[in-house]
């Protein structure tokens, strides 16, 4: 009894998205691409009021990455909230680890960005099943929940 209930503790200190967060590597065929955004779930009175429509990140089969007028979600002090853009390289690699109902760790795979845009957080992961990936970017503390979600196109 008394494991069951650490298991299902351990489960709620979780990232709801774990179960959907991907444990092999992708190949850089199906990561490629351009991602649109498709949801946020960080608190309005802390996100700047953008159009995401033309928010997008495109992973270019060469190594390079351009992001272009993602909402900007960093300290409320920084003075300059407008809309993110910028290019670089980009590489996938393992970006974290999250653990499972039974509390056992899993290494999902994610991009890293160089340099990692204004704003951005290091951790962001690969969600779904190829071709149809979705990034996953976790802002602050993964159990708080706030992401945004961009869905490749």
């Amino acid at each position: 009894m008394i494991f069951i209930i650490a298991a299902l503790i351990t489960a709620c200190a979780n990232s709801p998205y774990a179960d959907r967060l991907i444990s092999q590597k992708p190949e850089l065929k199906d990561a490629d691409g351009p991602y649109k955004f498709e949801r946020q779930t960080i608190r309005e009175s802390e996100l700047p009021d953008v159009d995401t429509k033309d928010s997008f990140i495109f992973l270019k089969a060469d190594g390079t990455y351009q992001v272009s007028k993602v909402p900007y979600w960093g300290s409320s002090s920084d003075p300059d909230t407008t809309p993110v853009s910028a290019t670089g390289k980009w590489a996938i690699d393992s970006v974290g680890t999250v653990i499972n109902f039974w509390g056992h760790e899993k290494m999902y795979w994610g991009i890293v960005l160089k340099p990692i845009p204004r704003g951005f957080p290091d951790d962001i992961g690969f969600m779904g099943r190829a071709p149809s990936y979705q990034l996953l970017l976790n802002y602050d503390d993964r159990d708080l929940d706030e992401v945004m979600i961009f869905t490749k196109k």
